[in-house]
Formats: C-alpha cells, structure tokens, sequence
C-alpha cells in the first residue's frame, strides 16, 4: 500500500487522462451543453475545462482486500488502498452513484481549493468530469504535507488519482488522504431513503450535497459565507490558499493560520472574521474541537448546534449550516437566498417580513423531515441553474461566482 516515489507525477492539466467510456447507468443528458474555455493552471479555485478530449479506455474496477469485503457485508462502500505511483485509492459504490451530482451540488465547490473540470462540450455524460483539489495530511506543522488528488468515476467506483506535490508513501499517509476524500462524498450515508419522498431528487441522482475534507475546513468557509456577498466569499477563500496554503494551493491548516495569524486580515481580507478564524484554529491545534464526537451521527443534533455554537462566529445561520455539513439535514440554514427563492419560485410578495418567509420555508419542507435541508437545497441549486442557463456540472469558475 505506497505510491511508488521514484516516477514522475505528471500534473493532469498537462498530460490529459484518458476519460471513461459510457457508462450502462442513467446519465443526464443536455443537448447543448456550454462550450468549455481552456482550464487554468493557476493555484486558486476554479471550475475549468476537462482536459480530456478522448474516451477513456474500458476499465474493470473491482475492490481488494478484506477491509473491502468487509465494508461491502456491512453494507457501506469499500475503500482500498491500491499499490501504484498514480492511483491512491479506489471508492466503491453503487451504479447509482454520480460524481458530478455529488461534487457540483453545493457552492463550497466553487471556493479554493477545490476545481472541477467539466466534460468535454462533446460528451453529454456529466460523470466524464473530473474534480481535483489539494489534501493535506500529517500530524504536526513540520510534517505537513500536500499531494493534489483527482476523482475520476468510473461506473460505481471512484478513484483517487495523484497528480502532483508529496505523494504519501506510508499506509497512515495514504489512510489520512483517503478519510478526507471520504467526507468530501459522504461516504457511509445514502441518499436512498431521502429518494423515496423524493422523485425529482432520485431522477437526477442528487443527494450527497459536497463538503470539504476537514470539519475545520467547513467551519472557517461557514464563517466567510456569514454576512458576505458571494463573490467576496470566494475572495477570501483563494486569498488564504495562496497567501497561507501549502504551495499557494492548499487550504491552510489551523497552524499555519496561527503562524502567520496577522496576515489573515491584511492581505486575506478577513475583516473581523480573522480573530474568529484564528481563535478556531488555535482550540483545533490545542485539541479543544474533538472531531470524531462532531462526526458522530448518534449525537442529538441539538448537541452538536449547542457545542458549535460555542464557538464564536457562529449564530443560528453558521450554526445551522455547520449541522447540514456535519450531515444532520433537518436543519434550516435559511438566510436572504432563502427569501429570494420563495419570491421567485413560490410567489411569495416582496412586502413580506423575511421573517415570516423563513417560517413559511421551514413548514414547507416539513413533509421531507428528517431531510429537510436536502429538499431545500435542491430547489435552490435548481434556481441558480436556471440563472446560470446550464446545469451545474457543466459550469465555469466565472459561472460559479456569479451565481451565489
């Protein structure tokens, strides 16, 4: 279980990989999709173009192992550890599973690091996209380091793909890189309950709404959506990966913010947010935010809001937002994009308290309880395709900050 360090990583922008043939499952399909412009070689986040013009070879992806055949008697999707210089790791799941459902259906996409690579204009398979983005792994400041990994579907199964920084060659290395690519999907969850109330969703393939590897990552981007337009969301998060992350690329972990705390408001454009930031960062670098215990969904979600709550910066909106990515999805993150969408979609007048609107949105998503959260989200994600004339799998960067 190591990547061989001896072969060159070669960056996928600049070696296109192979894409998968089409896949037996339902694909979404769009007639015209929008054109792809050339993919940016930058470090900060972007939604870019597939590098990829050809099919990918076919390819069988079948699990190893015995944590594989245990995971798969236990119902939950297997993950292997798969010996070679390039492929990290394999994640199984069903053949209803689709990545770009699963990536593109939340607009932390859009923040750095992260980047997807829409389907060539001439594939009308979504799933042929690509998302990449840096991981960190390690234990401590000076053993941090940063390999960039790309997730390719192929029929039920992702693969971790390394295609450059420090390729982990140790089995706790690679277990660290493979956990956050984990949370990034959801694994261990299933949409297919929420699918039974709700045909549209099921249709579509949404269900798993993207989140970051780190809870810690979730919580500061939480704190720069707070009483902030979107675009200055966006801002903020590139300007901490390039002036703060490892390379200019990755996104900071809680000691390199305490090493150069002062920078977060001076040339990250924080504001206030910055003393929040740095105090969260300084109680996960001290063991204060014990992770596994936010993680665990037996806790009652109002134990986890009150203890997330304690922390400041974070008010009923963060709170409950934090709740939705931690995966408790009865809650209501409602907020001003709330009131908009009920104004555009359900009618609702412009003379009506923002206040009443929320009450309104929260009795009108009751029937979906306990996956409040998800229904709401679809009819938003919904809203802003609609504004953005295309489906979000097919979006641009420039698309993704104009829409939020």
């Amino acid at each position: 279980m190591s990547c061989t360090p001896t072969r060159t990583l070669r960056s996928a922008a600049a070696t296109p990989a192979p894409a998968p043939q089409s896949r037996k499952r339902r694909a979404l399909r769009h007639p015209q999709p929008a054109p792809a412009a050339a993919a940016s070689a930058a470090g900060s986040a972007s939604v870019g173009v597939h590098p990829s013009k050809k099919p990918k070879a076919k390819a069988q992806r079948t699990p190893t192992g015995e944590a594989a055949a245990t995971n798969h008697r236990r119902g939950q999707p297997a993950v292997s550890a798969v010996p070679g210089p390039q492929i990290l790791g394999r994640i199984d799941f069903d053949e209803a599973f689709s990545l770009s459902q699963s990536i593109c259906s939340y607009g932390y996409v859009g923040l750095a690091p992260n980047q997807w690579f829409p389907a060539p204009a001439t594939v009308l398979d979504d799933d042929v996209g690509e998302f990449e983005r840096p991981l960190v792994y390690g234990t401590q400041h000076h053993e941090e380091r940063c390999v960039i990994v790309r997730f390719r579907q192929v029929g039920g199964c992702v693969e971790i793909v390394v295609v450059g920084g420090d390729c982990p060659s140790t089995v706790t290395g690679i277990a660290q890189v493979l956990g956050q690519a984990r949370r990034i999907l959801r694994v261990g969850w299933t949409p297919t309950a929420f699918w039974r109330i709700h045909a549209e969703a099921k249709a579509r393939g949404f269900g798993r709404t993207f989140r970051s590897p780190t809870l810690w990552e979730d919580m500061v981007k939480t704190l720069t959506n707070c009483n902030m337009n979107w675009k200055g969301t966006c801002q903020m998060n590139a300007l901490m990966c390039r002036e703060l992350g490892h390379h200019g690329r990755g996104f900071p972990t809680p000691a390199q913010v305490l090493a150069a705390a002062e920078t977060l408001q001076a040339r990250c454009r924080l504001g206030y947010r910055a003393s929040w930031v740095v105090e969260l960062a300084q109680k996960f670098c001290d063991g204060e935010v014990d992770t596994p215990w936010f993680e665990d969904p037996t806790v009652a979600t109002s134990v986890v809001q009150k203890a997330v709550m304690a922390h400041k910066g974070f008010g009923r909106f963060a709170s409950f937002n934090v709740m939705q990515l931690l995966g408790h999805h009865e809650t209501f993150p409602f907020d001003t994009e709330t009131v908009r969408l009920f104004r555009e979609e359900k009618g609702v007048a412009k003379s009506v308290p923002s206040a009443k609107v929320h009450k309104e949105a929260e009795k009108h998503y009751q029937k979906f309880a306990p996956y409040q959260f998800i229904a709401y989200w679809f009819d938003l994600w919904k809203n802003y395709e609609r504004r953005a004339g295309m489906p979000s799998p097919r979006w641009e960067r420039a698309t993704c900050e104009a829409v939020g």
